[in-house]
This record gives C-alpha cells, sequence and structure tokens, in this order.
C-alpha cells in the first residue's frame, strides 16, 4: 500500500460543494450539537478516486493513555470501540466501497469521490496516525441494503446501485 491520507477539516473550505453534505463526506454534521463525553472527531481522507472497493489500512498508535476512541471508516460506519494504553497500537484492514449515494433529504445522487476514516476521542492528540489505501486484486463481493430489508448481492465491479427487491405487499418509501 502506498496511496496516503490527509486531515480533513471542513470548517477550512476549499472542499468541493458537496462535501458539505455529511453522507458524501465523513458523515459527521457540522450542524448538530458536539458528540457526547467531549469527543473530538479527527476525520482523514484521500485524494479524489473512481468508483469500487478500496482497502483501506489503519495504524493508531497510543501516545498516552486513551480512555475511549472510536473508529469509523467511510460515511460514519463504526468500526471498533476501545481503550488503549501508552504505546498500545491498532493496525487494521478495512474494506471499503465508493459509489453514487442519494443522501438524507436530497432528490439527486451524488458521487462519492473521497476514501475517509474517523477516530473520536477526548484528546486526539495522544494518537498516532498512519494510513494508506489501495485497490484489492482479489474479488470482493457487495451487498446492498436500501430501505426495505430485502438484500441483493452484487459483483464486486458493479458500479451501479441495483433496484429495490419488491415483494407483494411491499410499499415504496414516501416522505412526510
Amino acid at each position: 500500500m502506498k496511496n496516503q491520507f490527509r486531515l480533513f477539516i471542513r470548517e477550512t473550505g476549499g472542499y468541493p460543494g458537496n462535501l458539505v453534505i455529511p453522507e458524501v463526506s465523513n458523515g459527521f454534521d457540522v450542524t448538530l450539537p458536539p458528540l457526547p463525553f467531549g469527543m473530538v472527531p479527527v476525520s482523514l481522507w484521500s485524494e479524489p478516486v473512481p468508483a469500487g472497493i478500496y482497502r483501506v489500512r489503519i495504524r493508531l498508535e497510543a501516545l498516552e493513555d486513551v480512555e475511549r476512541l472510536y473508529l469509523f471508516t467511510g460515511r460514519k460506519q463504526l468500526r471498533e470501540i476501545l481503550s488503549m494504553k501508552c504505546g498500545q497500537c491498532l493496525d487494521q484492514v478495512y474494506n471499503l466501497s465508493l459509489m453514487e449515494i442519494i443522501p438524507r433529504f436530497r432528490e439527486q445522487s451524488y458521487p462519492v469521490e473521497h476514501l475517509f476514516f474517523t477516530f473520536c476521542t477526548e484528546h486526539p492528540g495522544a494518537i498516532r496516525v498512519k494510513a494508506e489505501w489501495e485497490i484489492p486484486q482479489d474479488n470482493i463481493t457487495r451487498i446492498f441494503c436500501a430501505g426495505i430489508p430485502r438484500l441483493r448481492i452484487m459483483p464486486a465491479n458493479s458500479l451501479t446501485i441495483p433496484e429495490p427487491v419488491m415483494q407483494p405487499g411491499d410499499r415504496p418509501c414516501q416522505r412526510s
């Protein structure tokens, strides 16, 4: 792996306009109240990448004792809840899938063009981060869940959102 991540600070601006939509970026909505327990989210992102499946290696090292740490990938998918002693490391590999998404309260789809991960802790300076990504060489199956609890398995090279699987008696979701 060699592709690196960099710090994502939404408040500084200078990002493409659609990154203000939480579902298109790191999943954290800056208009909501602060996180509980004094947690501070620190997000990192990749350069723009095409839709597809990516393998991300994240290494977190505690520079001092950390009582509670949450690790999220993509759009706020919780991956780890842990506490770490000084010198302890988490070195983990995750698969992330990028494709178009229709965010909440929106009527059009938006491309998701960046890989994101976020860690939350009371003292972000107590964590040293190293992360990189690559395109996996093996075939990985994606499972789509959308609104109605029906699953459709798609081949890993499929870049389109599948049509929902409707059963007799199902009703399409309607906004109220």
